[in-house]
């Protein structure tokens, strides 16, 4: 009996894809690897090359956040949700930068920071922050998520493009 349940649950870990949080993680990775390719200009504008990484970068963290909404289900936490989060991009080797690692070296491709909180007497809302470091300053996101029948919905985007 307990090799039948061995050999069952060794078939169920080789069968069994890897969970798509990982690959949205590791596709994360990618993009921030990208952006470090990206040579800074002199005039502190923003690359052209740069423009669409950017943009990929912050939808595959709001897909990436929202997922993690989902599976926690409708009583999800703003905590536990960005905790999640952070544990789900450590896995694929990412970190966030505080200020100070970044003067030291200016390129872009490392995340600033990002939030979560859920606003005082509304169980039903959730907001995700990301900040991204660009020259100079960071490029910030907002987005408003809504519980809606068992599921978390995004209601508002707030992207400087």
């Amino acid at each position: 009996m307990i090799l039948r349940v061995f050999f069952y649950l060794l078939i169920f870990c080789i069968v069994v894809p890897a969970p798509a949080f990982s690959q949205q993680a590791y596709n994360i990775a990618d993009t921030l690897q990208q952006l470090r390719q990206v040579e800074i200009e002199e005039d502190n504008e923003v690359p052209a090359a740069a423009i669409p990484l950017l943009t990929r970068l912050k939808h595959d963290l709001v897909a990436l956040f929202q997922q993690v909404l989902n599976e926690g289900g409708p009583g999800a936490q703003a905590s536990a949700a960005q905790e999640e989060l952070l544990r789900r991009l450590q896995a694929a080797n990412i970190q966030l930068k505080d200020w100070d690692d970044w003067i030291a070296r200016p390129v872009y491709g490392f995340i600033h920071q990002l939030d979560v909180t859920q606003p005082s007497g509304h169980p039903d809302l959730m907001v995700f922050r990301s900040a991204i470091f660009i020259q100079c300053d960071d490029d910030s996101s907002i987005y408003v998520f809504q519980k809606r029948k068992g599921h978390w919905d995004m209601v508002i985007a707030v992207e400087s493009n």
